[in-house]
């Protein structure tokens, strides 16, 4: 194409709403930086006491916390990948009071109005999101946000998300692709360089 040629983006309309980035990040709880992103922890003291070594909650327990937007600005309910020995799904348990904690967030997406989204969780052995695990996370984080995708023109989704385990699963794909949704894997330990959530949240 010619260079020359000055050239508009522009979305019709609705459009923004089915683009969509989703990205995970580390919930360590121990102030040590794993390969998922993360934060350090919120450590109450106080100042006016002499200190030793530094403050840190010693805590091993690491979970997954994947949370994304669309490009209208539309907050996903996060999902908390959280860590289990249990054998079986029968087995499975967690506080309460944790689900009680964890908000819902309002959102139209592909629904005709405005609705709250609950949180959503999942759990397996060590809190990541493995092959499984994500297609599970489409399945119930955001395909039901989305009633009317198809693969048609203005019904597709299109959603980026990291690299990782998962991501170029074929059969997750083709399954994806046949009902209108799009999956694109980023470039693996980039999105410190496109800041894609620091550009829609305006950090």
């Amino acid at each position: 194409k010619d260079p020359a040629i000055i050239g508009e983006l522009f979305f019709l309309k609705g459009q923004r709403r089915r683009i969509i980035n989703v990205d995970e990040t580390d919930g360590s709880l121990d102030s040590t930086k794993g390969q998922r992103g993360g934060r350090p922890c919120n450590v109450l003291y106080a100042p006016d006491i002499a200190g030793g070594a530094t403050q840190a909650s010693k805590s091993s327990y690491s979970p997954t916390i994947i949370c994304g937007a669309n490009a209208k600005g539309e907050a996903l309910p996060p999902h908390f990948q959280l860590k289990s020995d249990a054998k079986t799904g029968e087995r499975q348990r967690f506080p309460v009071d944790f689900i009680m904690n964890c908000h819902s967030v309002n959102g139209r997406f592909g629904h005709p109005s405005v609705r709250p989204l609950t949180c959503t969780y999942g759990m397996n052995e060590k809190a990541g999101m493995t092959t499984v695990e994500l297609s599970k996370y489409f399945e119930i984080n955001i395909i039901p946000n989305y009633p009317d995708v198809e693969d048609k023109d203005g019904k597709r989704l299109l959603i980026k998300v990291d690299s990782g385990p998962g991501r170029t699963n074929v059969e997750m794909l083709a399954g994806l692709r046949v009902r209108g949704i799009i999956l694109v894997p980023g470039v693996p330990n980039t999105t410190h360089t496109t800041q894609e959530a620091d550009q829609l949240y305006g950090f």
